[in-house]
């Protein structure tokens, strides 16, 4: 459970929690269906990159993974 207790706090960090009240279905939509708006934790390729190392236990050449 340690692994997702981190993907947890960055998501709780980094999401607005202000209720939101929608008075037009089209923007709201919009909004909901945008991909690009919530950033996961895996999201960055880097961190990702570094989780799966620690998990193998050993360390990755991201020069060669990242192009």
């Amino acid at each position: 459970m340690y692994e997702k207790k981190q993907e947890v706090e960055f998501f709780l960090d980094h999401v607005d929690r202000k209720p939101i009240f929608v008075d037009d279905e089209a923007k709201y939509k919009d909004y909901l269906f945008n991909a690009s708006l919530s950033i996961l934790y895996s999201d960055d390729r880097e961190r990702l990159l570094t989780q799966v190392s620690e998990f193998m236990e050993t360390s990755l050449d991201f020069t060669q993974i990242m192009t």
